[in-house]
């Protein structure tokens, strides 16, 4: 197990289920795996929600960008966020 197939995993779960509800147990749970190997690889349920909303936006998933923005997701803050995902949100027609 790697850290882009949990990622991917969490993306989908994201989805499918809602940003809200991507719980590292259900991770592993799809996965086959134990919570170890998940907390292995993200440490943090925040690292692990932030590479989601990174992933999200860089591949245009509207969605779960607008989950994460509603939740008033830290990681969404323009000062954590690269000139080129800004960019990408406003592409997405999000704002914050």
């Amino acid at each position: 197990m790697d850290k882009q197939t949990i990622l991917d995993t969490a993306v989908k779960l994201a989805e499918t289920r809602g940003y809200d509800n991507v719980l590292k147990r259900n991770i592993a749970a799809v996965l086959g795996c134990g919570m170890g190997t998940v907390n292995y690889h993200w440490g943090t349920m925040d690292a692990l929600r932030t590479a989601i909303v990174h992933e999200a936006i860089r591949t245009g998933m509207r969605q779960i960008v607008m989950q994460a923005a509603a939740r008033r997701d830290p990681v969404l803050h323009h000062k954590r966020l690269s000139p080129n995902m800004r960019v990408k949100l406003t592409a997405l027609n999000v704002t914050l």
